[in-house]
């Protein structure tokens, strides 16, 4: 359902009346589940996380989690016991954690006022964390555990018509309070888990027949739409029902298509009908840089559901290992997103339900960084994130919440087990595909983070792929793709062994690796296979360097830093080496061709401080939204649709020896591009020599590689060497290293040039 309202907006949207329930709620506790909070003298808006609340709850999101344990164990390996924190032993062996708050459940209370009266009234709880459990005017009407799916109740004989009603949802205060064996978004590396009502709460109220959800698969030749409506009779006696679908303009001021078509459903009877509706010659196609959606109406005599669509078709194809966009390559840049993360920051407070904040956060990525794309990593987000996404034209891919590596082989992690209730988890995983199967910005789906399970293939995508009409793309984690043409994702970490124990005696990463290489790593994570494949690859985690915002480094650096061939004993230093390698790392994995999806990690996370701090994102200020500087010089220009990579790493150069380089240009853009690439040598004094210039033309989608041979300037001392693409359209883009020109260099071997 595309939400049309503003919090606490009641609106009639053709056969349906909804309650927009969004707003100031008040609050209570307690620490039994069957006791209601005996005051509700906190108020605190929903959707959010009772961080939020006034006054403040004391130690609210105190619980140290089972997972965590595991991740402190893995801490003091990757950095040879650098880091090294108690383990929690009743946390370690108790099925979620240990709750430090002496409360289990949070109650959320507030009143409103029902519409005349209609014949069905259904509640619906997007997003609970930690589950939900409703009373509407002291009857108790049902609960859901989910953490991230949306919960549907049936209220029809507990509301009272015109009149002012009073809602209750208890929600869980920690983890701890859920049932073994269910699906939570457990993650290693959180350390606070803050509860809250954290997306939409609406009432719909409507007569029969009832739709029960709309989906919809476009094509772009014929340019049609194939739509699925789900109807249900709710009487005792047969009805007669017509299914009517109006598609409009984005404004919704204009009629482009229509169809309709009779159906007689026998007592309580449920069908899903299909049909496919024309779309006119002129209708726009839906693109990042063209993000044009369609309104569809869709009625019933007592019942109308709004949602939207783009015009547009996704897809891999292992034939030639990349991602289309409308039946064209089209290469996929951008970040994670870890709003659970984020949730933890200090700074988080409202920004994620603030539309204005999250669109500006889209657009410091697609107008700031020219991203197009993204992973929404282990916690999914609200609803409006991905409404705004299809509006702003961000492509993007949810990811269950199962991270548990490989069961098989547990004593790659420290022992960790963690087994789920498949009932449970095919109910929560068919609800999560139908909460998001409509938004047009989707264009695959993940079924873990780093995992290699069998009931990812067996269970998992094969419900999931059942529920989806556009038969979207399945990654099934680390383990082999499920489908032909499902793509595998990897998380190449170059620097993660850098930190271990020296006697281990596993070798050290260094960037020079790079000049021996081609664009391609099969890389292994703990205790899970190395996949090869043909198929198209996508990586969504690389690089290793994470600092906090104030560049200090996270947990798992505190042993790597330091051995650094570069700059690294001031934050501000080591936030130039961070982004300058991660730079470097990006224009390496693009140039070679190899991905058809680069995302770095992370484009928002959480910055809990130094000491606590796994993994940060890259914002000076995630309130502002203002990347670091560094960021700025460096990571922008990696990413900048027209790439270039100067194939060079070695640190030092002698002054007058002839060499010869190598600048590799990719082109994303679909149109062609010529121009030069000119290399300079700028010394830090100011002064600054050009090395050569060459001139380059790439057809749409295209690569194109120099060769120069030069010799290096007499001038010595520490300099940037950069390779810079100028082409006849005004496009810029560099590609820069860190050189000292020295007057001698010791010999070298044949490799060591």
């Amino acid at each position: 359902m595309f939400n049309t309202l503003r919090n606490g907006e009641v609106k009639k949207v053709g056969n349906r009346t909804i309650i927009n329930l969004n707003g100031s709620w008040q609050i209570g506790e307690s620490v039994g589940a069957d006791e209601m909070a005996a005051a509700f003298d906190h108020v605190a808006p929903v959707p959010g996380i009772l961080t939020c609340a006034e006054p403040a709850f004391k130690d609210i999101g105190a619980f140290e989690s089972r997972a965590l344990q595991y991740g402190k164990m893995n801490w003091a390996q990757c950095t040879a016991g650098v880091v090294d924190l108690p383990i929690d032993e009743d946390a370690l062996n108790s099925n979620y954690g240990r709750s430090l708050q002496e409360r289990n459940y949070f109650w959320c209370k507030r009143t409103f006022t029902a519409p005349n009266t209609h014949s069905y009234a259904e509640l619906v709880v997007l997003k609970a964390r930690f589950g939900s459990k409703v009373w509407l005017n002291d009857s108790e009407v049902g609960s859901n555990d989910s953490s991230f799916v949306s919960a549907h109740y049936d209220v029809t004989d507990k509301i009272k018509w015109g009149k002012e009603n009073e809602l209750v949802i208890r929600i869980g205060a920690h983890p701890g309070v859920t049932p073994d064996g269910l699906l939570y978004m457990e993650d290693f590396e959180h350390e606070k888990w803050y509860p809250g009502i954290w997306d939409d709460v609406e009432l719909y109220c409507y007569n029969n027949a009832v739709i029960r959800s709309v989906q919809f698969a476009p094509k772009i030749d014929p340019k049609e739409v194939l739509i699925e409506t789900e109807v249900e009779n709710l009487t005792n006696k047969e009805a007669e029902v017509t299914v009517s679908q109006v598609i409009k303009t984005q404004d919704m001021t204009s009629v482009v298509a229509e169809a309709s078509e009779k159906y007689t459903l026998s007592p309580k009877e449920a069908r899903t009908v299909r049909c496919i509706v024309d779309m006119p010659a002129d209708a726009k196609l839906w693109s990042p840089e063209n993000p044009n959606l369609y309104v569809v109406e869709t009625s019933t005599e007592g019942d109308t559901e709004l949602n939207r669509f783009g015009l547009r078709e996704v897809c891999f194809r292992s034939d030639t290992k990349r991602f289309y966009l409308n039946r064209k390559v089209y290469f996929l840049r951008g970040g994670m997103i870890m709003l659970g993360r984020f949730m933890e920051d200090p700074l988080c407070r409202q920004l994620p339900w603030t539309e204005e904040w999250i669109r500006k956060f889209i657009h410091s990525g697609t107008d700031g960084m020219k991203w197009n794309a993204t992973k929404y990593s282990i916690a999914d987000v609200p609803r409006k994130w991905l409404e705004i996404a299809d509006e702003e034209g961000l492509l993007g891919y949810p990811e269950l919440p199962i991270w548990v590596f490989n069961p098989e082989r547990p004593e790659f992690f420290y022992g960790y087990v963690r087994t789920f209730n498949m009932e449970w988890m095919k109910r929560d995983v068919a609800q999560w595909v139908r909460d998001q199967r409509n938004h047009t910005s989707l264009f695959c789906w993940c079924a873990a983070l780093e995992s290699c399970v069998s009931y990812i293939d067996t269970d998992i995508i094969p419900l999931g792929r059942s529920l989806d009409l556009e038969k979207r793309a399945w990654i099934s984690s680390y383990d082999t793709p499920a489908g032909e043409d499902d793509p595998l994702e990897d998380h190449p970490y170059r620097f993660h062994c850098n930190g271990l124990p020296e006697k281990w005696g596993v070798p050290q990463f260094d960037m020079l690796q790079l000049e021996n290489e081609v664009g391609h790593l099969r890389h292994s994570a703990i205790g899970t296979p190395s996949v090869p494949t043909g198929h198209a690859l996508m990586i969504s985690e690389y690089e290793w360097l994470w600092l906090t915002r104030g560049g200090e480094v996270s947990r798992y650096l505190a042993n790597t830093y330091h051995k650094l061939p570069y700059p690294t004993d001031t934050p501000m230093e080591r936030q130039e080496t961070c982004n300058y390698i991660l730079a470097g790392m990006t224009e390496y994995w693009r140039a070679h061709r190899n991905v058809c999806s680069l995302l770095f990690h992370c484009w928002l996370a959480g910055d809990t401080g130094p000491g606590h701090c796994a993994v940060c994102d890259y914002y000076k200020d995630p309130v502002t939204l203002e990347f670091q500087p560094a960021f700025n010089k460096y990571v922008k220009e990696s990413f900048k649709p027209l790439g270039v990579y100067l194939e060079f790493w070695k640190r030092e150069v002698q002054a007058g020896e002839n060499r010869i380089f190598y600048v590799m240009t990719i082109n994303d853009y679909y149109e062609a591009k010529k121009g030069e690439i000119i290399l300079t040598m700028e010394y830090e004094d100011g002064e600054a020599a050009e090395l050569g210039r060459r001139a380059f033309r790439m057809g749409s989608n295209g690569s194109y590689t120099v060769k120069y041979n030069i010799t290096i300037p007499e001038k010595t001392g520490k300099a940037t060497m950069k390779a810079t693409a100028v082409t006849e359209d005004g496009l810029t883009t560099t590609s820069s290293r860190w050189v000292e020109v020295k007057s001698e260099l010791p010999p070298r071997t044949y490799g060591q040039w």
